[in-house]
């Protein structure tokens, strides 16, 4: 017996169908194990996002995802010959089943053909007979191919060895069709252009505010990524009362040009970031389209950018107001001092994270403190909190045209409320 190899595929499938085609082969695959013959493959290429057709002017760009799917297993070659096609006579007209790589061979007379086994010379009640083709036939008479007809029950007659493999062939092939022929598009997972997503997710912001999911959960009320999503992929339907809501948070071109800078600025954040939360969020950024399990943390880069621009704001701020001086001595110990805290800023190093944290003392002088390790109580302060603490004079230098002073072994004595 020699062996090749017999391939179903179906193009363009849903990735969502991935794991039931697996479920599927895998069970067949109990079944090769008990017959003792080659258990079957799945392969999946070519992964892609193919549009989906607008439903109505206006609509945002969606996609869904798909691949091309194929189930692979081995073709049987018996005593030289091989199976080509399977009649499937079990109903009122017969249907006939070619084995994949067999298109071009010319079946045109068994279309019509009855439940005959020309092995036995009979015709009887049969499901199913095997068209079967004589190697030599395609070698040396190519254009008069040599094809026999044959009953289940004179298989093992016919090919005087057992012929599971054979049947084997027919039935996994037929499974197979047969799931992709009846397979729809109900697993489709919709996908949606990132950039329009972001855009809602600004308009929802203009009109309702930042909403996370973690708040929406504790108050109740409809997280941003949630509303943005669904008039991002709006119902087929819809009433009155979702058309005044959609229509409310059309997105304007300041929305679309926040979302544009939110999305530039999400994108260019570092994936080995020592914070998880904006390492996934670039992660997720910098993909043209956006899965609905992931629509919550790509939404929060609307917010996040805000937050980080608003501080950048205010530190610059703080900057152009600060007194354009060095403060005290290198080398020296100050205890017992007033400090504002301006911003906070975690770092990752081949030697560990740190923190570069901005202060200023009460007289407007600008203070930089390299921290080792992720100073949480300052990341999460609040800028314009005021602390005691006592530190050492590092270094006098400058910053964007401004002094500063650099501090080291800063000891906080009282976070004042």
């Amino acid at each position: 017996m020699t062996q090749e190899e017999s391939r179903v595929t179906r193009e363009a499938m849903p990735v969502g169908s991935i794991g039931d085609l697996e479920r599927r082969v895998s069970k067949l695959n109990h079944r090769a194990k008990k017959l003792g013959v080659a258990e079957l493959r799945v392969e999946v290429t070519n992964r892609r996002n193919v549009p989906i057709p607008p439903r109505g002017p206006g609509e945002p760009i969606r996609y869904r995802e798909v691949v091309d799917a194929a189930v692979v297993g081995e073709t049987p070659h018996l005593a030289g010959w091989v199976l080509v096609a399977v009649l499937d006579h079990d109903g009122p007209e017969t249907v006939l089943r070619r084995v994949p790589g067999y298109n071009n061979l010319d079946l045109t007379r068994y279309r019509d053909a009855g439940p005959y086994c020309s092995h036995c010379s009979t015709t009887r009640r049969r499901l199913e007979t095997f068209i079967v083709l004589n190697e030599r036939g395609v070698l040396y008479a190519s254009m008069n191919l040599l094809t026999n007809q044959v009953g289940r029950n004179c298989l093992t007659d016919f090919f005087g060895q057992s012929p599971e493999a054979v049947i084997w062939l027919a039935g996994w092939i037929r499974e197979i069709g047969d799931m992709f022929d009846s397979m729809s598009n109900g697993h489709t997972e919709i996908l949606v252009d990132s950039l329009a997503f972001l855009s809602y997710v600004s308009s929802c912001i203009r009109v309702d505010g930042w909403m996370s999911r973690t708040r929406a959960n504790q108050t109740g009320l409809p997280a941003t990524a949630l509303d943005a999503w669904s008039l991002s992929n709006p119902p087929e339907s819809h009433d009155t009362k979702w058309q005044k809501f959609a229509e409310k948070r059309i997105p304007t071109d300041d929305d679309r040009a926040l979302a544009t800078t939110a999305l530039a600025w999400a994108r260019e954040l570092d994936p080995m970031d020592s914070s998880d939360y904006l390492s996934t969020l670039g992660r997720v950024a910098r993909q043209d389209v956006v899965k609905g399990k992931n629509t919550g943390i790509l939404a929060s880069a609307v917010a996040s950018y805000i937050r980080e621009r608003d501080r950048e704001a205010r530190f610059q701020r703080e900057i152009a107001e600060s007194k354009n001086e060095h403060f005290g001595e290198i080398k020296k110990r100050y205890k017992g001092l007033v400090l504002e805290f301006i911003k906070a800023t975690p770092h990752a190093s081949d030697f560990g994270p740190t923190t570069l944290i901005s202060l200023r003392t009460a007289e407007g002088h600008r203070l930089k403190w390299w921290a080792s390790g992720h100073k949480s109580e300052f990341i999460d302060g609040r800028p314009g909190q005021h602390l005691i603490a006592d530190f050492t004079v590092k270094s006098h230098g400058e910053w964007k045209e401004r002094l500063e002073t650099g501090v080291t072994r800063l000891v906080v004595k009282e976070w004042q409320a």
